[in-house]
């Protein structure tokens, strides 16, 4: 990372394609978002966000196949219409990762990723019905055509989706990892920010199916089957 008067100014790329992420020139943007912490469970450093409008920006990829983010969300960021970013977009067809919306934030929104698959800690899921947790998780993505990421933590210019929570890694491949290579990466990261494996939690498909005005009488948005 590249600091610069106190504030995380870009991110470094070491996959040596020098595609750094970049800190977006905003005036809406203020100091001191992200920090660099030592997570508190992995003693490593990672990025903690803390929901105001931030973004960093780095050269498009738009061939992206394999997506691995490891990533917690803030307890105080799960409710109705949370639409916390960790991968985007600058233009509406480019927002591939979209997070669910509606009445809960899943990992990806109902109907944007079924051309792909998505693994939580290694586990499978479906990623329209599963949230993000409160500590740290390997989110794996395995898309069935190639998808677009241009921003991190942030979707276009809503200043109300900039991720809430901690980002300690993100690896995009452009292509295809067989499921023996996912597993390899994913046992990796798991070692390396000392995760023990969980499922995610797992939310009603009625409460987040597209064109609900208001929540079924019998689901609160935080509701767990």
């Amino acid at each position: 990372m590249v600091l610069e008067q106190g504030r995380v100014a870009a991110i470094r790329d070491r996959s040596g394609h020098h595609n750094d992420a970049v800190r977006q020139l905003d005036a809406r943007i203020a100091a001191g978002n992200p920090t660099v912490v030592t997570h508190e469970a992995a003693g490593l450093p990672v990025l903690r966000f803390n929901g105001a409008f931030v973004g960093y920006e780095f050269k498009p990829i738009a061939n992206i196949r394999t997506a691995f983010c490891v990533v917690s969300k803030h307890p105080a960021a799960f409710k109705q219409f949370a639409e916390r970013f960790v991968l985007g977009g600058r233009r509406k067809p480019d927002v591939d990762f979209h997070v669910g919306a509606h009445w809960t934030d899943t990992i990806i929104e109902l109907g944007m990723f079924k051309h792909g698959k998505v693994w939580f800690n290694g586990l499978p899921c479906d990623p329209a019905l599963s949230e993000f947790a409160p500590k740290l998780a390997v989110i794996s993505y395995a898309a069935g055509r190639d998808v677009l990421a241009e921003q991190l933590a942030r979707d276009r210019d809503f200043i109300d989706r900039s991720w809430w929570g901690d980002i300690a890694e993100v690896i995009l491949y452009t292509a295809p990892l067989a499921d023996p290579d996912r597993r390899t990466v994913e046992d990796y990261l798991m070692r390396k920010y000392s995760i023990t494996p969980f499922p995610p939690v797992v939310v009603s498909r009625e409460s987040v199916m597209p064109g609900h005005t208001k929540p079924p009488a019998d689901v609160s948005p935080r509701t767990k089957k």
